[in-house]
């Protein structure tokens, strides 16, 4: 097996079962060894396989951690850190959390997708329907009447023929908004920095914790700040960690802070985070819904004024024309 072949979610089912492991007490390769027979079976051969080259004399984030994607940079500098501050249970558990996190952020907001899909489809439906049904009515009672068709009702008529062709445009213009919110909160920028807010600010809170347990564990100040700027998995971390973390970082290599008051400063930057991290996806399933609702609104509104209405009022006003010339 190559590391490669590791998947996402077999990463992390590891790094939630090594954590516990590392904070018994137990050594590393018997611990991993001896909990292989109580996984489920492809992760049961994923330990084996980290096993058996750790007993080769790899080190574990070249193991588990050795690629080019974000979040496995992100892991590599998070064991690198965890190894360094004597606390590599509470780091991988770091990680871990933010993946967990996202994929149940991910899963809320495809629930919350379900209203306005609904809400898309007997939106579109229902005018399609309409456009199909009346239109029609429209042409046969203004012919009745005598009266000659003005150029814009052929455009109606024409898209009263089409008009399954129209629910489709109309539907994928709706829809757009989600799935571009959807690519945009699954999407990395060229340096490997995720486009979604709430992932950031995870990211952020986790790098703070890095920085916090390796102030703590007395790392140099050059070697906390590389960590914790890889602990983010962009290519320019350091450009990307958080203002205050950054700050509390040069003051103490300034020495205007000890290690205690930057391990307290860096803890309460990290909750503080974490917690606009929580905020985000809590509000972006309400906040996209009402973007699609106005895009829906639009769409279907428009359209019904245009083709449905419009004609309705022409229509009248011939037959009042028509009445008071009898």
């Amino acid at each position: 097996m190559k590391t490669n072949t590791l998947t996402d979610a077999q990463r992390i089912q590891l790094c939630s079962h090594i954590a516990p492991m590392i904070r018994s007490g137990l050594p590393f390769e018997r611990g991993l060894k001896a909990i292989a027979s109580e996984l489920p079976s492809v992760l049961s051969t994923t330990a084996s396989h980290v096993h058996s080259r750790l007993e080769r004399g790899e080190s574990l984030q070249d193991i588990i951690a050795n690629g080019s994607r974000p979040a496995e940079r992100s892991l590599k500098a998070t064991i690198a850190a965890g190894e360094a501050s004597h606390d590599l249970a509470t780091a991988i558990e770091s990680w871990a959390s933010i993946q967990i996190n996202m994929a149940q952020a991910n899963n809320r907001y495809r629930l919350r997708m379900i209203y306005p899909l609904i809400l898309i489809f007997f939106s579109v439906a229902s005018v399609g329907w309409s456009i199909h049904s009346l239109v029609p009515n429209y042409k046969s009672n203004l012919e009745s009447i005598h009266v000659e068709l003005p150029k814009w009702f052929y455009a109606i008529e024409f898209i009263s023929d089409h008009w399954i062709q129209w629910s489709i445009v109309a539907a994928s213009l709706c829809v757009a908004p989600l799935l571009y919110f959807l690519w945009r909160r699954n999407s990395y920028n060229t340096q490997g920095w995720p486009r979604d807010l709430a992932h950031q600010w995870r990211l952020q809170s986790h790098a703070a914790s890095i920085a916090k347990s390796l102030i703590k564990a007395e790392s140099a100040a050059i070697l906390t700040k590389e960590l914790a700027s890889g602990a983010l998995g962009a290519l320019d971390g350091e450009k990307l960690l958080a203002p205050a973390c950054r700050s509390v970082l040069e003051l103490m290599e300034q020495g205007a802070l000890d290690s205690t008051q930057g391990a307290a400063m860096l803890d309460e930057i990290a909750s503080h985070l974490k917690q606009r991290s929580d905020n985000q996806i809590e509000s972006q399933g309400r906040w996209v819904a009402s973007v699609v609702s106005i895009v829906v609104a639009l769409v279907v509104g428009i359209s019904y004024v245009l083709i449905v209405y419009l004609p309705w009022l022409y229509l009248l006003q011939e037959l009042k024309r028509f009445r008071l010339s009898d």
